[in-house]
């Protein structure tokens, strides 16, 4: 999706793969009742963790995330980010330029995704 030369955080990455599985199978990842925040989920390297319900956790938030990606703000911005990582852009930079008016930032990703889980119940 993204390519091998921009630096794509793991949950992103992981994310992809597992809303990719879902989507599959025309489901949705389930409402999360509790999540990690971003920042922490940035810094994770889910392959060094032990705790199975950490884990879980990770996998299930970075589907949800993506899958708001996609669903709330479409395919072809969902698209237009991955390009602008691959092309070296930070994910700050990225989410700047592909969504300048809602999910500009990590802080404005985090607030408006928790808001949709909210609502999606």
């Amino acid at each position: 999706y993204i390519g091998f030369e921009g630096e794509v955080p793991l949950w992103l990455d992981e994310g992809v793969a597992q809303w990719c599985e879902w989507h599959t199978q025309r489901a949705a990842p389930p409402p999360l009742k509790e999540w990690i925040p971003l920042r922490d989920l940035m810094r994770m390297d889910v392959r060094k963790i032990d705790d199975a319900r950490l884990v879980h956790l990770f996998y299930g938030e970075a589907a949800s995330v993506v899958h708001y990606l996609v669903t709330v703000h479409g395919r072809d911005k969902f698209t237009k980010l991955c390009r602008q990582l691959r092309d070296g852009k930070t994910l700050e930079g990225a989410l700047r330029f592909t969504y300048p008016r809602s999910v500009s930032s990590m802080a404005a990703l985090e607030r408006e995704w928790i808001v949709w889980q909210g609502a999606s119940e």
